[in-house]
């Protein structure tokens, strides 16, 4: 059994909603939730996608189930899945662009799920020069409407803690529908080094801190309003301004979080959102 909630940050609001029965499922990194909001049918909706767990069959060539959820109807309904080998892999993060929902497959696809139409396409990552560095990692966003890709390389050792090599590129698909290089290959090792050294200096007991890959996945958030500037979050915790052309990076003091949210402990997620006064549980204002 899945469980959601929906839940409006501005209002405080929230609504549980159906439980989502699976059947015999097996939760695997190839497991994918996406949520969105569908402009053309004026409708809140959830993507799920759960591997069922069969005998004898590999992970990756699990049959899997696929489901949608309409806060109008406030129902689920199966759906056809996606293709076997266009599963999220370990990432299972997705996210919303063009009316669609999209996640990288392997190292050459981002497949979507259109909310409206609820067929799947596929579309290029950035054509990769062949003199650039191959960086493993990637990481989509959607900033002011358009589809981001991240790529980054992270390479340190724990003990004691050092960075050799942090380092990223940022691409930005174009109204035309093609990939243009925004940032070409920005080192965030200086940063990250002064963030720990910070935290070590204010006594900080939890150690864990102290370790570079807390500082990672880099993804940018927000343009400043004359695109001049990037906010990112490094690992969920610190935030930095990227200038995009000198590629200057400059802490920015987080204020009104509540107490204990760097607690190593736990793990975070940064979700930017825009503020609306629906209630989570139907269309109707809330006045």
């Amino acid at each position: 059994m899945i469980r959601f909630s929906l839940y409006n940050p501005v209002t405080g609001n929230f609504s549980n909603i159906p439980d989502l029965t699976p059947g015999y499922a097996y939760y695997s990194w190839d497991s994918i939730i996406g949520f969105g909001y569908d402009s053309k049918s004026d409708d809140y909706k959830i993507f799920c996608s759960v591997p069922q767990k069969e005998r004898d069959i590999d992970d990756y060539n699990k049959p899997i189930k696929s489901w949608v959820y309409s806060s109008k109807n406030n129902s689920w309904r199966i759906i056809q899945p996606p293709p076997p080998h266009h599963r999220c892999g370990f990432k299972p993060k997705m996210v919303l662009y063009n009316n669609a929902l999209h996640w990288l497959v392997g190292n050459n696809i981002i497949f979507s799920f259109d909310l409206a139409t609820e067929e799947y396409d596929q579309i290029s990552q950035p054509n990769y020069d062949s003199n650039d560095k191959v960086f493993h990692s990637r990481e989509l966003a959607n900033l002011r409407g358009y589809l981001h890709l991240v790529e980054y390389n992270i390479t340190y050792e724990n003990d004691p803690p050092e960075i050799h090599e942090y380092v990223m590129r940022i691409w930005a698909m174009g109204s035309n529908q093609s990939w243009v290089k925004l940032i070409h290959c920005l080192s965030l090792k200086q940063v990250v080094e002064r963030e720990m050294k910070r935290h070590r200096t204010l006594g900080k007991k939890v150690l864990t801190y102290h370790y570079p890959f807390m500082y990672s996945p880099p993804l940018p958030y927000a343009y400043s309003e004359n695109e001049d500037e990037i906010l990112m979050v490094l690992g969920g915790r610190t935030f930095v301004n990227c200038d995009v052309r000198s590629g200057e990076l400059k802490r920015v003091e987080s204020c009104s979080l509540p107490d204990g949210w760097k607690d190593p402990g736990y793990l975070y997620d940064v979700i930017p959102w825009i503020g609306s006064f629906v209630l989570p549980s139907t269309s109707r204002l809330c006045l």
